[in-house]
């Protein structure tokens, strides 16, 4: 392949990475299943993650992910002339796109995405990236069709770490009722602490402002059009605002 299928997505919100090894979603894994660590020969196994975009980093990707798709080499008569809308939009107007890289071709193990941090170090392998943290990603155009969908998978190849969000501690209890807390409970009551003996001079309360995101303005929650048909093709397959408006529906 040449280098115009691989793109690279900048400064998105990163969700659910799993990339420290490869991973395989487990229905018999907690209360609704859940995704476990494996083999990476296993079956499904996987490196991946979400990230969530705002709506003109979505159009971007898009136009570029559709000119690769109507390109392919290997398109046939019955896919479709142009790439279905392929982002969920959540209820902040923000799209969600998800990339992956198989754990294995042909029983062979693939080599794991890189990790990098914001001065192009690389990372540890076991580098455990967090939701929340800002990233890059480098990724592959892969079109395909199957019978459920005619869409372009993302593989992911490289992250690039802009702002790391620290991972939070977790307890391995689950929560009890009715038991102690440390804001109060079912505990008798100990000697009083020093900071009760001694308690600080609490901090002049700061005015509550109220922050209005400049997106508030400009992007309107996502429509989305249900219907049996097939969206009739643009005249013109080089008209971007016309493929762009469908983007918009």
């Amino acid at each position: 392949m040449t280098d115009t299928n691989f793109y690279v997505i900048e400064n998105v919100d990163a969700l659910y990475p799993r990339l420290n090894q490869t991973y395989k979603f487990d229905v018999n894994a907690g209360d609704k299943g859940k995704s476990v660590p494996c083999d990476a020969l296993a079956k499904d196994a996987a490196y991946s993650m979400s990230f969530k975009m705002d709506k003109a980093q979505a159009k971007a990707l898009y136009v570029a992910m559709n000119d690769a798709f109507v390109n392919c080499d290997r398109k046939k008569d019955d896919w479709h002339d142009k790439l279905p809308q392929p982002f969920a939009a959540d209820e902040d107007g923000m799209y969600i796109g998800k990339a992956k890289l198989p754990g294995a071709y042909n029983n062979k193990a693939t080599t794991a995405p890189k990790q990098y941090d914001s001065k192009n170090n690389l990372l540890p392998a076991d580098f455990l990236l967090t939701g929340g943290s800002t990233v890059k990603l480098n990724v592959e155009f892969y079109p395909y069709k199957n019978e459920s969908s005619n869409s372009v998978a993302l593989r992911l190849r490289a992250v690039q770490v802009i702002k790391y969000v620290p991972l939070a501690d977790r307890s391995p209890f689950d929560a009890v009722d009715d038991g102690f807390t440390s804001g109060g409970g079912t505990a008798t009551k100990a000697e009083p602490a020093a900071d009760e003996l001694f308690p600080e001079t609490p901090p002049a309360k700061e005015k509550e402002t109220t922050t209005v995101s400049a997106s508030d303005d400009v992007f309107e929650e996502p429509k989305v059009k249900k219907s049996d048909t097939k969206p009739t093709p643009p005249k013109n397959d080089d008209d971007l605002g016309a493929l762009l408006d469908e983007f918009d529906d």
